[in-house]
């Protein structure tokens, strides 16, 4: 009987711990991706059309809401046509 009381505290414990370190990672990554790489990404239009931060962010669309994941892909889509813009003003 202790024993089997022992097992199921234990898998408790686990289970809590497991639930925790989940919550953990989520919120770590929509403090990153949705708010601090976001952020940086936005803080002037890149020279160069194809930079990294001009590609889509799978990872923070998928904790966002559908009005943030349309909001972004707007900014987005606005940012890449201004680094489009850009990009052919120097290159004539």
């Amino acid at each position: 009987m202790r024993r089997s009381m022992l097992k199921i505290v234990i898998y408790e414990i686990r289970r809590l711990r497991c639930d925790f370190v989940s919550a953990l990672q989520k919120v770590w990554r929509s403090l990153w991706n949705r708010g601090i790489k976001l952020l940086w990404y936005r803080l002037w239009v890149r020279k160069d059309e194809f930079h990294k931060s001009l590609n889509m962010d799978i990872d923070a669309m998928l904790d966002m809401t559908d009005a943030e994941r349309k909001a972004y892909l707007n900014d987005l889509c606005k940012r890449r046509s201004l680094a489009h813009e850009r990009e052919m003003w120097e290159n004539t």
